[in-house]
């Protein structure tokens, strides 16, 4: 699990490097425990309360834009 969780931490770094963030290595800890969050979320919540396809593309594009700006 460590290993896993230590290639998506570097997957999230390396993509929020190139979207711009400040602290990419400091934010990629924090994007993938987000991630993981909404997984979570979706993997064990009931039908009604699960993201759409575009809630969950919102989600992710205001997230990248809390660490990289609009």
């Amino acid at each position: 699990m460590h290993a896993a969780g230590s290639r998506h931490r570097a997957i999230a770094e390396n993509m929020l490097a190139a979207a711009g963030s400040p602290a990419p290595g400091a934010h990629a800890n924090a994007f993938v425990a987000l991630l993981d969050g909404i997984l979570f979320k979706q993997l064990t919540a009931a039908a009604p309360h699960r993201l759409t396809r575009e809630q969950l593309r919102q989600t992710l594009l205001d997230l990248l834009h809390t660490y990289v700006g609009p």
